[in-house]
């Protein structure tokens, strides 16, 4: 559905040429043609703005609901730890853990 959106938005260039013949055609004087025409061209680039920013927008959205997830399922996995003695003890997975984990490889 966002597709149809974009493409009925990105035919804004098309439209402004078009405008620019047909206003050509006209009777109007050159400089009330080119007034014209600018502030239609700056309307359709507002609006093109417009959208991008709303997709911009969406696209953060997004990305911040993946993180959240991302790290909502990083803690619920769990992990292997392997003892002195070369057992593996199953713990659950937690963020001070993480950290720890991490430490703990980096001083090896």
């Amino acid at each position: 559905m966002a597709s149809k959106k974009v493409a009925s938005k990105s035919s804004v260039a098309n439209d402004a040429y078009i405008g620019l013949i047909t206003c050509s055609r006209s009777k109007e004087s050159p400089r009330s043609r080119i007034k014209d025409t600018m502030a239609e061209m700056e309307r359709k680039i507002n609006l093109l703005v417009k959208v991008m920013e709303e997709q911009d927008h969406e696209i953060a959205a997004l990305r911040e609901k993946m993180q959240t997830r991302e790290i909502a399922e990083s803690s619920q996995t769990l992990m292997v730890k392997a003892t002195d003695k070369g057992k593996n003890v199953v713990q659950e997975n937690q963020p001070e853990q993480q950290l720890a984990s991490v430490a703990s490889l980096l001083v090896q």
